[in-house]
């Protein structure tokens, strides 16, 4: 196998050292990505007593970490994700997806306009206007409307990139 596990790396995530530990993981490739993701779902138990961990950091390193895979194999992340369509769920895998080019992803993302979560709906947003996605405009009138305001303000985003004199009226609703 060679390398890091899921297990380790997931336990390093926020702590002092993870860069070494995340980099000699990725290094390992497709099975890596397909360990992750499964680990993801089924999380190991969180050392007590070890390092501190900076909460924000397990985050970001674990998005770096899974978007870096993601991206050097997009094939595997696809299968994976069609195989366990709940990863969408999780932050961290909508976030790779947003990165990873082609339809099935641009699909994915145009489906979580419609998460329950308002992050959720703010990543999909962002990644398909940075796709330059078209098919969300037609979408974007109905997301000023959206009670998450990090949502509404990328649909005036969007509305600035595609809209039309018709949007006007709905830019200036309160």
């Amino acid at each position: 196998m060679g390398g890091p596990s899921s297990t380790t790396l997931l336990h390093a995530l926020g702590r002092s050292g993870s860069r070494s530990v995340i980099d000699a993981f990725c290094a390992r490739g497709g099975q890596a990505l397909r360990e992750l993701l499964a680990a993801l779902l089924d999380p190991p138990p969180r050392l007590e007593g070890a390092d501190p961990v900076n909460g924000r950091a397990v985050y970001e390193e674990e998005e770096e970490c899974l978007s870096r895979l993601a991206v050097a194999h997009p094939a595997v992340f696809v299968e994976v994700v069609q195989e366990q369509p709940g990863l969408l769920d999780l932050f961290a895998v909508l976030s790779a997806a947003g990165r990873v080019p082609g339809a099935e992803t641009t699909e994915w993302l145009l489906r979580n306009l419609r998460h329950r979560r308002g992050t959720h709906r703010w990543l999909a947003l962002s990644a398909l206007l940075e796709r330059n996605e078209r098919r969300v405009a037609p979408k974007l009138r109905a997301l000023l409307k959206d009670r998450d305001g990090r949502v509404a303000f990328k649909a005036i985003e969007g509305l600035c990139r595609w809209g039309s004199p018709d949007d006007v009226p709905a830019l200036l609703e309160p």
